[in-house]
C-alpha cells in the first residue's frame, strides 16, 4: 500500500503538449483501459490547445504587468535547445501526479482521496493557475 505525489518541471512544448493530450485521452498508452475511460473525472479542464497558446497568453499578461507596474523582472523564459537549435519555453509549468495503490481504497474512497489531494495542492500553492486536473480511473493505479 502506498501513496505518491510526483512533481516535475515541464520544460518543452512537446512535453507540455504530450501531457495535455495524454490527460485529455487524445491518445492511449498501453496502461489505459479504454473501456473505463468514460469513468475519468475532470476536475479542471484545460482551456489551452498547446504550449504556444499558453505561452503567448502568459507573455501578454506578463508584459501588461511589467508595463503597469514598471517592472522588468517578470519574463517568459525561452532557452535554446543545444541539440535541436530550437527555442523552447522553460519551466512555464509544473506537473503533479498524485497516485496510490489500487489495493488501498475502493473506487469511491479513491475519488474522495484524490479530490482532497487536488484541493490541498491548490491551497498549498495558492496563487498558481491550475491548467488541468483529471482523475484517471481507466488506469490500474488511479
Amino acid at each position: 500500500m502506498y501513496a505518491i505525489i510526483r512533481q516535475e518541471k515541464i520544460k518543452s512544448a512537446d512535453s507540455f503538449n504530450g501531457r495535455l493530450h495524454h490527460n485529455q485521452r487524445d491518445y492511449f498508452s498501453k496502461n489505459i483501459n479504454r473501456e473505463l475511460t468514460h469513468k475519468n473525472i475532470t476536475l479542471t479542464q484545460s482551456s489551452y490547445k498547446n504550449l504556444d497558446e499558453f505561452a503567448e497568453l502568459k507573455k501578454k499578461e506578463i508584459q501588461e504587468h511589467n508595463k503597469e507596474f514598471g517592472t522588468k523582472n517578470r519574463i517568459v523564459r525561452q532557452v535554446l535547445n543545444k541539440k535541436t537549435g530550437q527555442k523552447e519555453y522553460q519551466a512555464l509549468s509544473q506537473e503533479f501526479v498524485i497516485t496510490h495503490s489500487h489495493k488501498a481504497m475502493s473506487e469511491e474512497e479513491s475519488i474522495e482521496y484524490l479530490k482532497r489531494a487536488d484541493k490541498f495542492l491548490r491551497e498549498w500553492f495558492g496563487n498558481c493557475e491550475v491548467i488541468q486536473s483529471v482523475i484517471h480511473l481507466d488506469e490500474k493505479t488511479p
